[in-house]
């Protein structure tokens, strides 16, 4: 009752926020906040229950069911509103199993407690039960999925293993990245349990009959209607008519450089190019990106093609500026990797990496500029960002204590985050908030296990 109280007091005051600040027909129904994206979430699964087609490969259906549930009977507004308040709830008790969880592994009266009540005023992953986004219902998914793994480890019943694959694929269905998690997992339970090998082959293969059984699914009818094999979704590029070739391959030269490709952050690196007046002056790039090859003045001329290659209406001239731009940024790409390996290979990796863990800013969080903010408002957004950076601070720390101190279940715990901080951000360059957010319950546990870790070794608190 307590984390219902706690979530509910916060979710009513940012449905508030929003509804006052909010840009206008984003707020549907007072609790409903629409975003960007949320139409190619929304209508794969309205058209689904109006013509019983689900239409595309842009989306997997992680939100299928839980929208359909309610728009048979309901309708499609109510059905919104309905899907916001079940999102909310699966908040409420992911944040319960979280807390279970952590109490099974982290040997301190307090570790359920701790967790239940930071994770509950937390506004990095609840800021997402208000919005038509898949965010919200992957992480709650992704928490039942480990919470039914620890099941499996303290009752050794096969059924918590295809619980666990179950909720896992409805994460992956919901957030592809989370896919990286179905071979942890099972490093996971054994860290646990110390199983023999037969019995962790055993239950590794009872683990994945749900998650080949609904891939099998998807996979059989992506190929049944488009004659591709799909695993997961179409590039992106395929998706949607923006991501040109061009933008994808200035995309591609902005993530080799270490630059944020956020086109929407206004002053990124990714918005410079993406202006439609030929820019004066260079951007100021956070690390030296000329070669021998190409300077300054030969990225400035990059921009101005690229505005050249948005601007023309004559198909055969901008099918020309279209393979320049191709050529150009190629040339540019293989001229960096060759002249600036240490850079490219280990420095900007890291670089990003950072980035995606201690953004300088805290976004989502709704209200107006800061400089319009009341003291209330900017309390809560400086001390949501402060904890943001606290938890994965200390997060980090811990990762380093596990090794050291050699515990190997808070190990194979730390390859959780560690495996998508690390793909996301160091191999893909993607430092977008919303993909930080399953990170977050995670590094949470890890720093709860440091803190109360260093509290028993020097006030003997344990029990």
């Amino acid at each position: 009752m307590i984390i219902f109280a706690i979530k509910s007091l916060i979710f009513v005051f940012f449905a508030n926020q929003f509804y006052h600040y909010a840009k206008d027909g984003l707020v549907k129904s007072w609790i409903v906040v629409e975003q960007a994206d949320s139409i190619s979430y929304y209508n794969p699964a309205q058209l689904f229950v109006e013509e019983g087609t689900y239409a595309g490969i842009c989306r997997m259906p992680g939100l299928l069911p839980q929208y359909a549930l309610f728009a048979w009977p309901w309708g499609h507004q109510t059905s919104l509103v309905l899907v916001i308040v079940f999102q909310f709830l699966f908040s409420v008790l992911s944040t319960f199993l979280l807390a279970m969880v952590a109490s099974r592994i982290i040997p301190h009266r307090w570790s359920f407690s701790v967790i239940a009540l930071v994770y509950a005023m937390s506004s990095f992953v609840s800021i997402w039960d208000h919005t038509m986004l898949s965010d919200s219902f992957a992480a709650s998914s992704m928490i039942c999925a480990i919470y039914f793994l620890s099941e499996y480890s303290v009752k050794s019943q096969w059924k918590y293993l295809l619980l666990a694959g179950f909720w896992l694929t409805w994460s992956i269905f919901t957030r592809q990245i989370v896919i990286l998690f179905v071979p942890l997992f099972p490093v996971l339970w054994w860290t646990w349990r110390k199983d023999h090998f037969m019995v962790v082959v055993r239950a590794a293969t009872i683990f994945a009959l749900p998650i080949m059984l609904l891939f099998g699914c998807w996979i059989w009818r992506n190929y049944r209607h488009e004659k591709i094999f799909v695993p997961l979704i179409k590039p992106i590029a395929n998706c949607w008519t923006i991501y040109t070739p061009q933008f994808m391959k200035i995309n591609e030269l902005l993530i080799v450089w270490g630059e944020d490709v956020q086109y929407w952050i206004n002053g990124s690196p990714a918005e410079w190019f993406g202006r439609m007046e030929k820019q004066k002056e260079i951007y100021n790039f956070r690390s030296e990106v000329s070669t021998r090859v190409f300077n300054a003045d030969s990225i400035l001329a990059l921009q101005h093609l690229y505005v050249d290659f948005r601007s023309i209406n004559d198909t055969s001239a901008r099918k020309a500026v279209g393979e320049e731009i191709l050529r150009q940024a190629d040339a540019m790409l293989l001229a960096y990797k060759n002249e600036r390996k240490i850079e490219y290979l280990i420095t900007n990796r890291i670089r990003m990496m950072k980035d995606f863990v201690f953004p300088n800013r805290l976004d989502n969080i709704p209200g107006p500029s800061f400089d319009k903010m009341n003291l209330l408002q900017k309390i809560i957004k400086l001390g949501y960002f402060a904890l943001l950076l606290l938890v994965n601070a200390i997060g980090v720390l811990a990762v380093f204590y596990a090794i050291i101190t050699r515990n190997r279940s808070m190990i194979s715990w730390s390859l959780l985050p560690v495996s998508l901080i690390v793909m996301l951000a160091g191999y893909m360059g993607y430092i977008e908030q919303r993909y930080l957010v399953p990170v977050y319950p995670l590094f949470l546990v890890m720093a709860v296990y440091f803190l109360l870790n260093m509290h028993a070794r020097y006030f003997r608190a344990y029990n």
